[in-house]
């Protein structure tokens, strides 16, 4: 059991954030890919406002893979917009609109801060190893076709098909630090293994982090091609996911994000 708890949440003199803990262990730890879904990214390296250490242990973790020549990716699956209420471009979007702003500093706007442009300074194609992505439905409504996006809010990790946490905590200060909002995570590290197959290779992954991953995957990528039957589902493969999803991305070139490869 994790915990974000200090003196106005739980009584305890010294504040508790195992939940930070744990997330900066295992992706340090982490050897061939991390899997995030959350309702926020906001996590900056160097930064006084922003001070979890979330971004840099990725950027940590990929320079090490980087410079090792190792497959290794992170994939980070973020809501297209925040749930608050207003309208953007508007007093009232004012609380969407921070939220935003706070994103993208940390994934790419960051004035040299951010994890992408710290990124592209050392890592030739950062994303070889690491990719954002939202999700969205459509549908024909009375003859017209509809779109939606699909809110995120869970607030979850898998590594390595053994590793999972699942919890209350955003990644942000407010659910990390322990001295704000009280949160409460568990950490599953699987004590019971299937035979898998990692990359092609045979691997003995957690039962319950495998089945996890399968389940999303199959979710996600049904949306995209209305098959389960994918082998990437059933084994983690690197390239065959960074392919497919770049497939349907291609139309949002690395410039939309601010930043240009090195």
């Amino acid at each position: 059991i994790l915990r974000s708890s200090a003196a106005w949440s739980a009584g305890i003199e010294i504040p508790e954030y195992s939940i930070h803990t744990a997330y900066t262990d295992l992706i340090v730890s982490a050897q061939h890919y991390i899997y995030i879904e959350n309702q926020f990214f906001i996590s900056i390296a160097d930064d006084r406002t922003v001070v979890n250490q979330i971004s840099a242990a990725i950027y940590e973790k990929i320079l090490a893979a980087h410079r090792a020549q190792k497959k290794f990716k992170v994939y980070v699956v973020l809501p297209l917009l925040p749930a608050f209420e207003g309208q953007l471009g508007t007093p009232t979007g004012s609380s969407i609109q921070a939220i935003i702003h706070w994103n993208y500093a940390s994934i790419c706007r960051g004035n040299g801060n951010s994890l992408l442009e710290r990124l592209v300074k050392v890592v030739p194609d950062p994303f070889q190893y690491i990719s954002f992505y939202g999700l969205r439905k459509h549908e024909e409504m009375l003859g017209k076709i509809t779109t939606e996006l699909v809110y995120v809010h869970s607030k979850l990790m898998i590594v390595d098909d053994r590793s999972v946490i699942i919890g209350s905590a955003n990644i942000n200060d407010r659910s990390l630090l322990g001295t704000r909002d009280s949160e409460l995570a568990i950490l599953v590290q699987d004590p019971r293994f299937v035979d898998s197959k990692m990359d092609g290779q045979p691997f003995k992954a957690g039962a319950f982090a495998c089945s996890l991953r399968k389940s999303l995957f199959r979710f996600q990528i049904h949306s995209f091609t209305h098959s389960t039957t994918h082998s990437f589902i059933h084994s983690f493969i690197h390239s065959f996911i960074h392919s497919l999803i770049r497939s349907f991305t291609h139309s949002f070139p690395q410039r939309t994000l601010g930043i240009a490869g090195g």
